[in-house]
């Protein structure tokens, strides 16, 4: 039908007149053309190591499969429009994520991050009233830090750096949890 053709035209699901060359005459018919997938969006694109969930938003979704290298992702909803998945485990830096569908693939970047590593010790045991303190509690891969309960009285805790610092004013025993975090 398609002499200096051998594939099917580009184009979306309707109606096409088909022509064969050297005849007075043409036909119609119903094809239905299904595109490649599209990602419009990923919640995220930065995973831990050991795996997590991601959503990935786009069009022509149905029947997905995602694989990171040869490892497959575990899908537990898939539209048309939506895939909500848990992505496997893997070792630290840029993934290649590939999304396949009967009708084709398409590939999109994650970073497999490694959590924070969050180590430290006071110089002595304890604190005394009175002693100046500035203890940077650094995180290896940290991109923010939190503290959680009372910070000895004097002290403050800056949360883009991870230094505790200040003068302690009161003696007592005061519990505190310091936290690192990255995307992941």
């Amino acid at each position: 039908l398609f002499p200096s053709h051998d594939t099917t035209p580009a184009g979306t699901k309707g109606t096409a007149t088909v022509r064969i060359d050297g005849c007075n005459t043409s036909a119609s018919t119903t094809y239905l053309y299904d595109p490649d997938p599209v990602i419009s969006s990923l919640s995220t694109i930065s995973i831990a190591t050991s795996g997590g969930a991601i959503t990935i938003t786009g069009s022509f979704l149905s029947g997905a499969s995602i694989t990171i290298g040869t490892t497959r992702a575990t899908i537990s909803s898939n539209t048309d429009a939506l895939i909500t998945a848990s992505l496997p485990p893997s070792t630290a830096g840029e993934k290649v994520m590939t999304l396949t569908t009967p009708f084709g693939s398409t590939t999109s970047k994650l970073t497999y991050l490694e959590p924070p590593s969050l180590k430290a010790t006071l110089p002595a045991g304890y604190i005394a009233q009175g002693d100046a303190v500035n203890l940077l509690l650094a995180a290896t891969g940290a991109s923010s830090y939190s503290s959680s309960g009372m910070l000895p009285q004097g002290l403050s805790f800056n949360t883009t750096t991870g230094l505790l610092s200040g003068i302690a004013t009161k003696e007592g025993i005061y519990n505190f949890s310091i936290t690192a975090s990255n995307a992941a």
